[in-house]
């Protein structure tokens, strides 16, 4: 994504030098000002854009985890439940922040950062946590699902955390 940095400045200088040879420094001033407005919009949008992205993938994991609880998979119905908590995580960052994380330790920091921040957001971290550690390590990777109620209830659940993140978004 473009930033407004030192070289657009020297852009903004140059554009409206060459094409305003009589410009002064105001213009100057008001063409940076201009750049600047433009390419925040811009990465705005893109950033944006993205959000919708994450959180239509989140709502997709969703729809696939419930799926698979139907179909009798538990285990993978966990995973992609936990996936899709961890996208909606992900968005809500990106929204508030700019920043996509790439990595779950990097959304579990920021999402940890985010709730000291905001109240709204700070009951999300333990609804995170137990997610990536029930139905991600405790389910899927160690098949301890026991008792089964319990993981179908946080499985379906995990729609409410994407509509919540959204909301914070």
């Amino acid at each position: 994504m473009a930033r407004y940095n030192a070289n657009s400045q020297s852009v903004a200088r140059h554009h409206c030098r060459t094409r305003h040879p009589t410009a002064t420094s105001d213009d100057v001033l008001i063409a940076q000002d201009h750049l600047k407005r433009y390419l925040c919009k811009r990465e705005l949008m893109v950033a944006t854009d993205r959000v919708n992205e994450i959180f239509a993938d989140a709502h997709g994991l969703y729809d696939s985890a419930i799926e698979r609880l139907e179909a009798g998979d538990i285990r993978d119905a966990a995973d992609k439940a936990w996936c899709a908590i961890k996208r909606a995580s992900d968005a809500l960052i990106l929204a508030r922040t700019g920043t996509e994380p790439d990595k779950s330790p990097i959304t579990t920091r920021e999402l940890r950062r985010l709730g000291g921040q905001d109240a709204a957001v700070f009951p999300l971290i333990s609804r995170y946590a137990a997610a990536r550690d029930f139905l991600h390590g405790d389910c899927f990777y160690l098949g301890l699902c026991e008792p089964l109620e319990d993981t179908e209830r946080l499985i379906r659940g995990a729609i409410d955390y994407i509509q919540d993140a959204e909301l914070l978004s």
